[in-house]
């Protein structure tokens, strides 16, 4: 801020400076002529004759026509230079406005895209785990594609889903503001031995995974998530990581 306030008096006086110059160059181009053209009248009156006074006509005009042409030339370096400072505050008026443009884009985006994540887990154990995922935007969501992990693990390993290595073949569907679908996770692949893990409060049964959507601005979302069951308590959770979104 003081750095702003210090260069606005700067551009100020060397403002003023220039255009005490410029009137200087103009009294200066007009004194001069005005000097010449006395000059040739006072020596027209001491040699006058016919000739002369022809002389010194043409030569007035000649003098008054270059101070005419002068006065129209700085006229003209004015109204550049008045029109150059204007061209200068619409780029800046210009800038402002595509800043202002922007945001405003960028904050109507925000406010009305799709928000395409997991509302709730309901596990079915040992059988399912029963998932749900639920657009809570304001825009539908096209394309969305789902897909998942599900495994019993030690309860410091999180696993997290990376959308560069899922392979989306399954066909997306589309999800209207505050619907929902259900996906039923179901288990049976899970061996007997990593299920007789989970009677060990050591050990985790983690889902997690990778949603992807399109919303209406044409831009590819993803939301990835990370959540574990614990049966012996029935406790659902979020991991600590694992759960973000673009």
């Amino acid at each position: 801020m003081p750095q702003n306030s210090q260069t606005q008096p700067n551009k100020s006086v060397q403002g003023q400076e220039n255009n005490n110059n410029s009137e200087r160059g103009l009294w200066i181009i007009i004194g001069v002529g005005a000097v010449l053209l006395v000059a040739v009248v006072v020596i027209g009156g001491v040699f006058i004759d016919t000739g002369r006074v022809r002389f010194i006509t043409e030569f007035s005009l000649t003098v008054l026509l270059a101070a005419l042409v002068a006065v129209q030339a700085y006229i003209y370096r004015k109204q550049w230079e008045v029109m150059g400072q204007q061209r200068v505050e619409i780029e800046k008026q210009a800038g402002y406005m595509l800043e202002s443009l922007k945001s405003t884009r960028e904050h109507t985006i925000h406010t009305l895209r799709a928000y395409v994540n997991i509302r709730l887990v309901v596990p079915d154990f040992p059988k399912q785990i029963l998932m749900e995922i639920v657009n809570f935007g304001q825009t539908p969501a096209h394309n969305v594609q789902f897909a998942h992990m599900i495994a019993v693990k030690p309860f410091q390993e999180i696993p997290e889903a990376s959308p560069e290595s899922v392979d989306w073949v399954i066909p997306g569907v589309p999800l209207a503001p505050t619907m929902s679908i259900e996906k039923p996770l179901l288990l049976g692949k899970i061996s007997e031995a990593d299920m007789a893990k989970l009677h060990d409060p050591q050990y985790r049964l983690f889902v997690w995974g990778v949603i992807r959507y399109e919303d209406v601005f044409y831009k590819t979302r993803y939301t990835r998530f990370s959540a574990f069951y614990v049966p012996l308590t029935r406790k659902i959770g979020t991991c600590s990581k694992g759960n973000d979104a673009n």
